[in-house]
């Protein structure tokens, strides 16, 4: 979304908060973040968010002068993510049953609120990411102002990936962006959970430590019967289902920008 104001030298962060009860008592988190890009007379607000996969496709038809850009998760990496940081209190434990229950695709999967909350954490969370995520690739696929891709290919290659990102949001390319991404990709220092600067692809295996196998297996056999599972076919792979054709992840890969 773009809005004319006045020109500025870096990107400013502001955040909104929610407040949400927890048994200690009332705490602050945040909701959504987001950030103002000046280039000239042009300012980019640039909207971040890990809890709108649900409202993605409702953000591309009302605003379809935007630029979506949808990056998953191998929901492995997820679901450990969230584990360790629930382990660590960075996280509330809060899993929104009778909402997620009432999006079509888990009326599809024949998940009803009452056989949500009987089931282990684990699988919850298999189910939310499914659903999710699902919703999410159907709503956006197809659509000229939305791109999708894996954050595993991100990271494999972040330089590259990162640049058709730039190009097809209609960002350009700055010397500084390209230093933090080499500096934040190669970070050597401590684990910090909310920290952005990681040890290059540490963070893909990680959830190797935190899942057990059996958990491994719970969160596969949810995941499998999903479209959106088969973008990892070496872990999810169903013999009736194709692979989807992503045509804006090869729109990107060619280095082109969004119409």
């Amino acid at each position: 979304m773009t809005v004319r104001g006045p020109a500025s030298a870096a990107p400013r962060q502001s955040c909104r908060f929610a407040w949400c009860r927890k048994p200690s008592g009332w705490t602050r988190v945040v909701a959504l973040c987001f950030w103002t890009i000046s280039t000239g007379t042009t300012t980019r607000l640039v909207l971040k968010s890990i809890s709108a996969l649900g409202r993605a496709g409702l953000f591309a038809e009302a605003l379809p002068e935007a630029r979506i850009i949808l990056i998953m998760r191998h929901p492995f990496g997820q679901i450990a993510s969230r584990l360790d940081g629930l382990a660590r209190g960075k996280l509330l434990d809060a899993r929104p049953f009778k909402e997620l229950t009432s999006i079509p695709e888990a009326r599809r999967f024949g998940l009803s609120d009452e056989r949500l909350r009987n089931l282990p954490p684990v699988e919850q969370m298999a189910w939310e990411w499914a659903i999710l995520h699902e919703k999410a690739y159907a709503d956006l696929s197809g659509r000229p102002n939305a791109t999708m891709l894996r954050y595993a290919d991100l990271v494999a290659d972040p330089l590259a990936r990162a640049r058709a990102l730039f190009a097809f949001a209609g960002l350009p390319w700055h010397v500084a962006t390209e230093r933090f991404i080499r500096t934040s990709t190669s970070y050597g220092g401590p684990d910090w959970y909310f920290d952005v600067r990681k040890q290059g692809l540490t963070p893909l295996h990680k959830w190797r430590k935190i899942l057990s196998a059996a958990d491994q297996a719970r969160i596969a056999a949810i995941v499998r019967n999903t479209s959106v599972g088969q973008l990892w076919p070496d872990y999810f792979s169903a013999p009736e289902r194709a692979t989807p054709l992503w045509p804006t992840e090869v729109r990107l890969q060619a280095g082109a920008s969004a119409p």
